[in-house]
């Protein structure tokens, strides 16, 4: 990303927004990791916010965490819907 260009425009874009940090930290450790869970869950939001926080400035460690913690809210959703289908799935209720 940082070879390409993409860190550059994302900075761009988020300071074109905000430049505060804790608003950043929202939108992409909260926002975007909750719509990558979603989409494809198993770990992926983490894997893929830390290195964009990381390359906005944030500290690695602390960039790890927020990403962590954040990510533990949606993680029953991820994957569209599948750890919820499976562990609900148990149960045998009548869904109809």
């Amino acid at each position: 990303m940082e070879h390409s260009g993409s860190i550059a425009t994302l900075r761009i874009w988020l300071n074109g927004i905000t430049a505060n940090r804790v608003a950043q930290v929202m939108i992409i450790g909260w926002a975007f990791s909750f719509l990558i869970e979603g989409a494809s869950g198993f770990g992926t939001p983490v894997a893929i916010a830390t290195p964009i926080l990381v390359g906005l400035g944030f500290e690695p460690v602390t960039a790890v965490v927020v990403c962590l913690v954040f990510n533990s809210v949606p993680v029953t959703f991820g994957a569209v819907g599948v750890p919820t289908w499976f562990g609900l799935g148990e149960l045998g209720l009548s869904w109809s």
